[in-house]
């Protein structure tokens, strides 16, 4: 693409209604969305010309993260299963700024500054093969309302309850 070519793209982006801050793209009311770009790409996702860009000075700080995490973590408690990392990837890539490849999403959480070893790490090899599954692509904002099948309800039960358990421990590390 020469100079001209990128100035033609930007003024259209720029025209379009799209918000870009820096290099955060803020998602509002999505129908389709990248969540896969090869490298050297560029990966837009558009708000509906919303220009509201989300405060990430809320997001949890890493080690609120982790001790939320481990409070939920382990035999006995909410996440107990290593598939049900798979709703918390959900809701940190929804919630917290965390990235939407869930491959990526694992590796970030399992190097979060973990006070003591978690019980169940997140595995991506755990989780992959759900993927694809619809209310994972419906994505975790829609969740209160989405409309399970049959075939999904098992864990779609068992991904919301931990993505709440997940939202109320952070607000606990957050009163502290």
């Amino acid at each position: 693409m020469n100079q001209d070519e990128i100035q033609k793209a930007l003024e259209t982006i720029k025209n379009s209604g799209v918000t870009v801050a820096g290099d955060l793209v803020l998602e509002k009311n999505v129908d389709y969305e990248v969540s896969f770009v090869e490298k050297g790409g560029i990966g837009i996702q558009i708000n509906n010309g919303n220009s509201s860009v989300a405060d990430t000075t809320d997001y949890p700080k890493d080690q609120q993260m982790a001790d939320a995490l481990l409070s939920i973590n382990g035999k006995g408690k909410m996440l107990d299963e290593y598939q049900k990392w798979l709703g918390v990837c959900c809701y940190v890539s929804a919630r917290c700024g965390y990235p939407m490849d869930l491959d990526a999403c694992c590796r970030q959480l399992a190097n979060l500054p973990y006070r003591e070893p978690l019980e169940f790490v997140p595995q991506y090899k755990s989780i992959r093969v759900y993927g694809a599954y619809n209310f994972v692509k419906a994505g975790f904002e829609n969740w209160k309302h989405y409309k399970v099948n049959d075939q999904e309800r098992n864990l779609f039960i068992k991904c919301y309850d931990t993505a709440i358990a997940l939202e109320n421990a952070l607000n606990m590390t957050r009163t502290k």
